[in-house]
Protein backbone atom coordinates (compact mmCIF):
# COMPACT_ATOMS: atom_id res chain seq x y z
CA UNK A 1 0.00 0.00 0.00
CA UNK A 2 1.52 3.45 -1.36
CA UNK A 3 1.77 6.22 1.45
CA UNK A 4 -0.98 8.22 -0.80
CA UNK A 5 -3.38 5.32 -0.65
CA UNK A 6 -2.98 4.96 3.43
CA UNK A 7 -3.60 8.55 3.92
CA UNK A 8 -6.90 8.38 1.65
CA UNK A 9 -7.68 5.34 3.65
CA UNK A 10 -7.40 7.44 6.89
CA UNK A 11 -9.12 10.02 6.22
CA UNK A 12 -12.16 8.10 4.89
CA UNK A 13 -12.09 6.23 8.04
CA UNK A 14 -12.16 9.34 10.08
CA UNK A 15 -14.84 10.84 8.09
CA UNK A 16 -17.16 7.68 8.31
CA UNK A 17 -16.23 8.23 12.15
CA UNK A 18 -17.48 11.24 12.59
CA UNK A 19 -20.55 10.91 10.10
CA UNK A 20 -21.60 8.15 12.86
CA UNK A 21 -21.39 10.09 16.06
CA UNK A 22 -23.28 12.84 14.71
CA UNK A 23 -26.26 10.47 13.88
CA UNK A 24 -26.17 8.63 17.12
CA UNK A 25 -28.76 9.96 19.32
CA UNK A 26 -27.84 13.40 21.24
CA UNK A 27 -26.81 13.23 24.66
CA UNK A 28 -27.35 15.81 27.25
CA UNK A 29 -24.15 16.85 29.30
CA UNK A 30 -26.31 16.53 32.73
CA UNK A 31 -26.95 14.34 35.85
CA UNK A 32 -30.60 13.16 35.92
CA UNK A 33 -32.80 12.07 39.60
CA UNK A 34 -35.32 10.07 38.73
CA UNK A 35 -38.79 11.74 39.75
CA UNK A 36 -42.45 10.87 39.98
CA UNK A 37 -44.47 13.47 38.11
CA UNK A 38 -47.94 13.62 38.93
CA UNK A 39 -48.95 14.53 34.82
CA UNK A 40 -51.04 12.71 32.54
CA UNK A 41 -48.41 13.97 29.62
CA UNK A 42 -45.04 14.60 30.15
CA UNK A 43 -42.11 15.13 27.21
CA UNK A 44 -38.50 15.31 27.18
CA UNK A 45 -37.38 18.90 27.29
CA UNK A 46 -40.84 20.16 29.78
CA UNK A 47 -39.97 21.99 32.78
CA UNK A 48 -40.91 20.72 36.32
CA UNK A 49 -41.77 22.60 39.47
CA UNK A 50 -42.10 21.01 42.92
CA UNK A 51 -45.27 22.01 44.71
CA UNK A 52 -47.12 20.55 47.93
CA UNK A 53 -49.12 18.43 45.88
CA UNK A 54 -45.81 16.64 43.93
CA UNK A 55 -44.01 17.61 40.40
CA UNK A 56 -45.70 18.63 37.58
CA UNK A 57 -44.87 20.67 34.77
CA UNK A 58 -44.73 24.40 35.10
CA UNK A 59 -47.64 26.70 34.54
CA UNK A 60 -46.77 29.91 35.82
CA UNK A 61 -44.16 32.37 34.48
CA UNK A 62 -41.00 33.01 36.44
CA UNK A 63 -42.13 29.76 38.84
CA UNK A 64 -39.98 30.02 42.07
CA UNK A 65 -40.63 26.31 42.59
CA UNK A 66 -39.19 25.00 39.24
CA UNK A 67 -36.38 22.68 39.83
CA UNK A 68 -35.23 20.80 36.93
CA UNK A 69 -36.15 19.43 33.38
CA UNK A 70 -36.91 16.03 31.86
CA UNK A 71 -34.16 14.81 29.60
CA UNK A 72 -34.39 11.44 28.08
CA UNK A 73 -30.57 10.66 27.63
CA UNK A 74 -28.88 12.03 30.46
CA UNK A 75 -25.13 11.36 30.75
CA UNK A 76 -25.84 9.63 34.19
CA UNK A 77 -28.79 8.86 35.67
CA UNK A 78 -29.92 8.02 39.44
CA UNK A 79 -32.81 5.95 39.66
CA UNK A 80 -34.88 4.34 42.55
CA UNK A 81 -35.70 1.29 43.62
CA UNK A 82 -38.64 0.02 45.80
CA UNK A 83 -40.98 1.69 44.14
CA UNK A 84 -44.44 0.27 42.45
CA UNK A 85 -44.30 0.22 38.90
CA UNK A 86 -47.23 1.74 38.29
CA UNK A 87 -45.53 5.01 39.47
CA UNK A 88 -44.48 6.52 35.97
CA UNK A 89 -41.02 7.85 36.80
CA UNK A 90 -38.95 10.68 34.94
CA UNK A 91 -35.42 11.36 34.23
CA UNK A 92 -35.09 14.80 35.93
CA UNK A 93 -31.74 17.28 35.28
CA UNK A 94 -31.50 20.46 37.12
CA UNK A 95 -27.94 21.59 36.19
CA UNK A 96 -25.20 20.82 32.92
CA UNK A 97 -26.89 21.29 29.73
CA UNK A 98 -30.06 20.16 28.20
CA UNK A 99 -33.12 20.40 25.43
CA UNK A 100 -35.82 22.90 26.66
CA UNK A 101 -39.09 23.04 25.38
CA UNK A 102 -39.69 26.69 24.21
CA UNK A 103 -42.04 28.93 22.49
CA UNK A 104 -41.82 32.61 21.11
CA UNK A 105 -45.23 33.93 23.24
CA UNK A 106 -42.53 36.21 25.23
CA UNK A 107 -40.27 37.00 21.79
CA UNK A 108 -37.83 35.37 19.67
CA UNK A 109 -35.01 33.62 21.77
CA UNK A 110 -31.31 34.39 20.35
CA UNK A 111 -28.16 32.29 21.99
CA UNK A 112 -27.33 34.03 25.44
CA UNK A 113 -30.90 35.06 26.29
CA UNK A 114 -32.14 34.29 30.08
CA UNK A 115 -34.52 31.45 29.32
CA UNK A 116 -37.52 31.19 32.49
CA UNK A 117 -41.24 29.61 32.86
CA UNK A 118 -44.30 30.57 30.75
CA UNK A 119 -47.74 29.88 30.94
CA UNK A 120 -47.66 27.11 28.44
CA UNK A 121 -47.01 23.87 30.72
CA UNK A 122 -43.65 22.75 30.85
CA UNK A 123 -42.78 24.88 28.32
CA UNK A 124 -40.10 27.82 28.55
CA UNK A 125 -40.24 31.87 27.37
CA UNK A 126 -37.27 34.76 26.84
CA UNK A 127 -37.05 36.20 30.26
CA UNK A 128 -37.38 39.91 30.05
CA UNK A 129 -37.66 41.12 33.66
CA UNK A 130 -36.43 39.95 36.93
CA UNK A 131 -37.11 36.82 38.12
CA UNK A 132 -37.09 33.04 38.84
CA UNK A 133 -35.23 31.77 35.48
CA UNK A 134 -34.26 27.93 33.67
CA UNK A 135 -30.61 29.04 31.96
CA UNK A 136 -29.53 30.49 29.48
CA UNK A 137 -30.24 29.72 25.98
CA UNK A 138 -27.20 28.01 23.79
CA UNK A 139 -28.66 28.62 20.18
CA UNK A 140 -31.65 31.13 18.63
CA UNK A 141 -35.22 30.28 17.84
CA UNK A 142 -37.51 32.49 15.71
CA UNK A 143 -40.83 31.48 14.94
CA UNK A 144 -43.94 34.00 14.47
CA UNK A 145 -46.66 31.32 15.88
CA UNK A 146 -46.29 31.32 19.41
CA UNK A 147 -48.15 28.18 19.65
CA UNK A 148 -45.16 26.46 18.06
CA UNK A 149 -42.86 24.51 20.77
CA UNK A 150 -38.85 23.84 20.11
CA UNK A 151 -36.55 22.05 22.20
CA UNK A 152 -33.45 24.31 22.23
CA UNK A 153 -30.59 23.62 24.08
CA UNK A 154 -29.58 25.59 27.26
CA UNK A 155 -27.06 25.68 29.88
CA UNK A 156 -29.33 25.23 33.42
CA UNK A 157 -28.50 27.57 35.94
CA UNK A 158 -32.07 27.73 38.50
CA UNK A 159 -31.80 30.66 40.42
CA UNK A 160 -33.32 34.42 40.44
CA UNK A 161 -32.19 37.00 38.53
CA UNK A 162 -32.12 40.71 38.20
CA UNK A 163 -32.58 42.22 34.91
CA UNK A 164 -32.00 46.22 34.55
Amino acid sequence: MSFRSLILASVLVLFYSASFSQAQERRDFAVAQELTINEKQVRDGDIISSLPQGFVLTKKTYDQAMIGVVSERPAVAFRTTGVSPAQKKYLVVSSGTTGVNVSTINGPIKKGDIITSSTIPGVGMRSSKSGFIVGTALEDYKDSNTNNIKKINVLLSLRPVGVP
